[in-house]
């Protein structure tokens, strides 16, 4: 415990200071070279943690000693590695994710979906297979359970970096322990019972690919409906960790679902993900603007090569589509619920203009004069009412013209890829008469007055407006600050979960060793037994002395030739009164001891019995001397 602690308190403190900064950036240089994987992104934190664990086993003082430890013995890159991969799972693990999944998620997705299309589905850190077939279970039984659907086929590709792990998962057969996790009915109907535990039956195999894959390095799979990668997250960097969810949102289709761990988060891509079950960590990707792919990835295209030209350019029919929206259809903008503009038609430069400063895409920023409070307004009304909101009539001033316009605020529902996003239509409205009658000119002294009292409640709605700005400015730096401590509370809980997990591993190891104890020491007790039984029915005399004469061990038989007592175990030979006429005998053992070689005399005992004395080395299992065997048989 010392030692343990010792270390430990060594390696975090190295962490907290920075002193052993660039040991640990060499240990992590060396498994790189050593196994092609570059753990340098891991959290520091939680490789520090197990470095402690490697210090503890070698018995080393710090950091610097097992760099030199690490560099000489190249088999030890490779431990690490795998000490570093803490493979904490179990079937159904955090069961309320599989439950959203079941009863609501995947039910809804396959709802609008075309019912010929595969469902693709992807595990990263599938580690021993566990989560994945515990997916393709799920899979399976909301497929079953949807009576008169056309069948859906399933293609699941599960990943992990342990090609030791994939390779097990790929075998399908796990311990009895499973039995604590999966319900007997679940056993019944996925499960094949084997001799010392189960095997998943081929029916939910044959959905699932697994294959050796590096979640930092190597692309994503492309086109899913689910992807689930719990409990990875929390082991990398905050900044691997942004790089990592757009990566997420590129693999999956519009309105896929990303499955993650109880301590993870979309985090700041809020924009992307839209949460099915905040509690599950279930959510479903939102469909954005058209962007560049990311870096390294391969471009993603939905047009098939029946729909394009030889040359590359659209169809007829897409031409035609196009040209129509240009010539007849509004002007329009496609945004989200915060306003940010995610595509826009056409001739919407009339109501719409780019924003001063930093650039800002957001519908509210960019709005000419006079649309802005009653934009904002139709916004929040079409939120909250569900249902088409119109402002008819409204002046919009540009730099040099002055148009009305009519303007709604469409929200979209279907397809669900568009689900809480709203379409903003601008309707150009015609301008008043120029032309006024002899009549109406009488009455303009009149409309003045009004004119005054409108223009008078302008400013004041102008006020109004400018402080509720304010305010909101204030609420954006509440909400910023609010934003930045639950980072940190994130952190921690990541942090937490990690240790956890790291515990439950070690847990799980303890219990494996305990058990490989337990099962030597009943060896143990088997051979003990079998070896006193032996001594006893061979009726021989024997007596087991140590390399100082001490007695370890005799048998019942030994007190005709010497008065024995079980009290009398540790006591030196000579001070230990003998029953033969024989005084001789520790100088004997000493021969024996020195030379190896056994000795044979003959002695008389109590009676007049005469034996044959016999004196052995003790030779241990690794060939060392640890003493002496004496037997005495009896001659007739």
């Amino acid at each position: 415990a010392t030692l343990a602690g010792g270390a430990r308190a060594r390696v975090e403190v190295a962490a907290s200071d920075g002193a052993d900064s660039d040991a640990l950036m060499r240990v992590l240089a060396i498994v790189r070279e050593r196994t092609g994987h570059d753990l340098s992104q891991y959290k520091h934190t939680a490789i520090e943690r197990r470095l402690a664990r490697r210090l503890i086993v070698h018995r080393l003082d710090d950091l610097e000693a097992y760099v030199e430890y690490l560099a000489a013995n190249p088999e030890e890159a490779e431990l690490l590695f795998r000490e570093l991969l803490i493979g904490v799972t179990h079937f159904f693990r955090d069961e309320d994710a599989f439950l959203v999944l079941r009863d609501a998620a995947v039910p809804a997705l396959l709802d609008a979906r075309p019912d010929a299309r595969a469902l693709r589905a992807w595990v990263a850190g599938c580690s021993t297979g566990e989560e994945a077939y515990s997916l393709a279970i799920v899979l399976h039984e909301v497929i079953r359970a949807r009576a008169g659907a056309s069948p859906v086929a399933v293609q699941i590709y599960a990943t992990d970096i342990d090609d030791e792990a994939v390779a097990t998962a790929r075998a399908g057969r796990y311990s009895q322990d499973i039995e604590q996790h999966v319900s007997s009915e679940r056993l019944a109907r996925y499960f094949v019972r084997e001799d010392h535990g189960y095997r998943i039956k081929k029916e939910i195999r044959d959905t699932v690919v697994f294959a050796k894959h590096d979640l930092i390095n190597d692309p994503p799979f492309t086109h899913l409906d689910i992807l689930s990668c719990r409990n990875v997250l929390i082991y990398l960097q905050p900044a691997l960790q942004r790089e990592l969810l757009p990566r997420f949102h590129y693999a999956l289709g519009p309105g896929g679902l990303l499955v993650l761990g109880v301590s993870e988060s979309v985090g700041a891509t809020a924009d992307l993900f839209a949460p099915v079950d905040a509690k599950a960590k279930v959510f479903r990707a939102l469909a954005t603007a058209n962007r560049a792919p990311l870096p390294g990835l391969p471009v993603r295209t939905t047009s098939s090569p029946s729909e394009l030209r030889a040359g590359g350019g659209p169809t007829v029919i897409d031409a035609a589509r196009n040209a129509i929206v240009d010539a007849v259809a509004p002007p329009t903008v496609l945004i989200n619920e915060r306003g940010d503009i995610l595509y826009s038609s056409r001739r919407t430069g009339r109501y719409l203009e780019p924003a001063v400063g930093k650039t800002n895409i957001n519908i509210f920023a960019m709005a000419r004069e006079g649309l802005g409070p009653h934009l904002s307004l139709a916004v929040r009304q079409a939120i909250a009412r569900h249902r088409r909101v119109t402002f008819a009539g409204l002046t919009v001033r540009g730099e040099r013209t002055t148009s009305v316009v009519d303007l709604s605020v469409v929200p979209l529902d279907d397809p669900p890829s568009l689900h809480k996003l709203l379409l903003v239509v601008f309707e150009p409205a015609p301008s008043p008469e120029k032309g006024r009658s002899a009549r109406g000119r009488t009455r303009r002294s009149g409309k003045s007055d009004l004119e005054r009292e409108l223009a008078r409640m302008k400013q004041q709605l102008t006020t109004v407006v400018r402080e509720m700005e304010a305010s909101s400015a204030q609420v954006e730096s509440a909400n910023e600050q609010l934003q930045a401590a639950n980072e940190e509370l994130q952190s921690t809980n990541e942090e937490l979960t990690t240790s956890k997990e790291e515990l439950q591993s070690l847990n799980e190891e303890l219990l494996t060793l305990n058990t490989e104890l337990e099962v030597k020491n009943e060896e143990l007790t088997v051979a003990n037994d079998d070896l006193r039984n032996l001594l006893d029915s061979s009726k021989i005399p024997t007596l087991f002395l140590d390399g100082a004469l001490r007695l370890k061990r005799f048998t019942s038989e030994a007190t005709r030739v010497a008065n024995l007592r079980p009290i009398d175990v540790g006591r030196v030979i000579t001070d230990i009164t003998l029953r033969i006429d024989y005084r001789d005998l520790a100088r004997d053992v000493a021969d024996v001891l020195e030379t190896l070689v056994f000795k044979e005399v003959q002695v008389s005992g109590a009676g007049g019995v005469r034996y044959t004395m016999r004196i052995h080395p003790y030779r241990t299992t690794d060939n060392r001397i640890d003493g002496v065997v004496i037997t005495f048989f009896e001659r007739s």
